[in-house]
């Protein structure tokens, strides 16, 4: 692609930018200039292929970027000196695909493009160039084998809701795979995502996963991996803080580093274990508050009068899994038993609010961590916390459908006769329900093998027997909640003791498959006598399908307010072939302007030389 730049400022790497890279980013001479650095002074010297927005954030620095998989076709990444205003956080800037861009790619310098193939060697995911540079160079002089891959952005390894072409050429399956975003993965939820659902793709594609957990700056500044290495940290450091991937060790990190934090957290888990959820609506409630605490033990932050737990209305829709009204519901029920004190909307309409759930911070709680005993350690105490209320293995449960019969009779309101036919009936569809999907919650709190007075307990039930009791046959009346799980050999009742079977999981997902919960494949029978394996959609896929539908309608309402929502009008061939000639006749004229300048360049040269001779003589 061509660029109206000189060969000289092609090349040219200030000083101000090079000590930035080589003193605040500790990366190495030989590593800058393979990564093609340079500087742009004014926009108009950034490729034709970057917009007129990004041009307004020139000076900066520019890299050519070289893809993981030998891609011939240039491609540039633009970090600008100064912040962008209107977005903080957006410190490189990517050629849109809008003007020919290749779109969101990943960083893989030349010389490690040949480790790309080798599953022997570790691959490292590092959001910015910067920080896969000084990764790079760190391993280096160390003599460390690793392939480092930069992202530009901790979302832009996706595109469309997939993973990009580049990610998919690295090999994986077998292969060590580190995710290693910047500290501030611990505090926000965007960036907290991001690396979970990196981390879940990695997986997914059978490679070992770890992540490593920066700690913030003193001053309360995110630290990425540059920061660390120019700080002094060592390669032992970074694996010291680096673990395999679980999800959720994103909130067990978080606690252990704030003892605040997890007081009020653990003040929740006691009022949430403590509450006796019943009534109309009661268990879902359970899971309502449930998915707040969890999210407040990951993402939240300790404000006046709680913990702010930044959660939008649709995602807490989906985790609960139940519908936009219900969810309504149960959020005002909370707000009445005073676990929710207030809610905050977004800063604007296109950023999620969230809620302030009501936690205090009690002595004894506070003090955990301290040498106060074996007994009273942080780690043992926030494992258990974590178990029993923040991640809990058991997936949430549907209730179950009532389905529907045709209507008849008058119109609602009136005394006319329904004339359209009956509308065609939906079959009942009975599932577990979220009441029974408490029952497995305990064992993921307490452990594999129960008492049943504990279950009774945490079911906050005075009688055992009460959970499995059989009802007679014929006879009015539901079985014991437990019966379900026993019938179907997830839990074995011996003597008193409740063991969960080892393979509850896949016996469960049976369950949820049969009551339509999730996709289940099936075999169709055609008329020629040949069958046909097709997949029918649960109600979870269907939903968030439905989700994704009304997001897109909601940015696309937006998008319409801020007078955007029209698309540009393709340019005419004519005016294309303007565009062309104009661009022609600026190359030509900033060539013959470089032509003078060089020759003025190389005359004045002539004329130092010859006044240098006469003094000589």
């Amino acid at each position: 692609m061509t660029a109206f730049y000189s060969t000289k400022q092609v090349h040219t790497l200030s000083e101000p930018h090079r000590t930035m890279l080589e003193q605040g980013s500790a990366i190495a001479p030989a590593v800058i200039a393979e990564s093609g650095a340079r500087t742009i002074r004014r926009g108009r010297e950034l490729p034709r292929v970057f917009s007129e927005r990004q041009r307004r954030r020139a000076p900066g620095v520019l890299f050519t970027v070289h893809r993981p998989n030998g891609s011939s076709e240039a491609t540039w990444c633009f970090r600008p000196d100064a912040v962008d205003p209107e977005n903080p956080g957006h410190k490189y800037e990517q050629p849109p695909k809008s003007r020919g861009g290749a779109g969101n790619v990943l960083h893989v310098l030349p010389s490690q493009r040949h480790l790309v193939g080798d599953t022997s060697v570790p691959v490292v995911f590092v959001e910015g160039t910067k920080k896969m540079l000084s990764l790079v160079s760190a391993a280096r002089k160390n003599g460390v084998t690793l392939l480092a891959v930069g992202i530009v952005g901790c979302w832009n390894w996706m595109a469309d809701g997939k993973p990009i072409p580049d990610l998919l050429d690295i090999p994986l399956a077998g292969r060590s795979a580190t995710v290693m975003f910047d500290s501030d993965m611990l505090r926000k939820v965007e960036v907290q995502d991001a690396a979970r659902r990196l981390a879940a793709h990695l997986q997914e594609r059978q490679a070992e996963v770890f992540v490593t957990y920066f700690e913030d700056g003193a001053d309360g500044s995110k630290v990425g991996a540059d920061d660390f290495l120019t700080a002094g940290g060592t390669f032992a450091e970074l694996r010291m803080l680096t673990r395999r991937y679980r999800p959720e060790d994103f909130a067990l990190v978080r606690l252990t580093r704030d003892r605040r934090l997890a007081a009020m957290i653990s003040d929740l888990a006691e009022k949430f274990w403590a509450t006796e959820w019943k009534g109309q609506g009661g268990h879902t409630d359970r899971d309502t508050a449930l998915m707040l605490i969890r999210t407040a033990a990951e993402v939240g932050r300790p404000v006046e009068g709680g913990v702010f737990v930044p959660k939008a209305w649709g995602d807490l829709q989906l985790e609960v899994k139940v519908g936009p009204r219900t969810i309504s519901k149960s959020i005002t029920r909370l707000e009445e038993i005073g676990l929710i004190v207030e809610r905050v909307k977004g800063e604007k309409p296109d950023k999620r609010g969230g809620f302030v759930l009501k936690a205090s911070v009690r002595a004894g709680v506070y003090q955990v961590g301290t040498k106060a005993g074996p007994d009273q350690q942080a780690t043992s105490v926030l494992h258990s916390l974590y178990a029993a209320t923040i991640h809990p293995r058991t997936p949430r449960l549907m209730w179950s459908s009532p389905g529907s019969k045709p209507k008849r009779g008058a119109v609602k309101g009136t005394r006319k006769v329904r004339q359209s036919p009956p509308a065609k009936p939906k079959p009942a569809i009975r599932r577990p329900g979220k009441t029974r999907c408490h029952i497995l919650d305990v064992f993921d709190a307490i452990g594999e093998t129960i008492t049943e007075q504990e279950l009774a307990d945490a079911m906050h039930r005075s009688r055992p027997r009460e959970l499995f009791r059989r009802k007679r046959s014929g006879s009015k009346g539901r079985d014991g909640l437990a019966v379900w799980w026993i019938d179907a050999g997830i839990i074995a009742r011996e003597d008193g003791m409740l063991t969960r079977a080892a393979d509850w999981r896949e016996r469960l997902d049976d369950i949820r498959r049969a009551g339509r919960e999730i996709d289940a494949a099936v075999s169709v029978t055609r008329d020629a006598g040949t069958t046909k394996e097709t997949t029918i959609q649960g109600a979870e896929t269907i939903a968030r399908v439905l989700m994704a539908q009304k997001r897109k309608g909601y940015r696309d309402h937006l998008a319409e307010r801020r007078g955007r929502s029209a698309p540009k009008a393709e340019a005419s061939e004519a005016s294309a072939e303007n565009v062309r000639r104009s661009r022609a006749k600026r190359d030509e004229h900033l060539a013959r302007v470089r032509e003078r300048q060089d020759e003025a360049r190389e005359a004045a040269r002539e004329r130092e030389k010859r006044q240098r001779d006469d003094s000589d003589d």
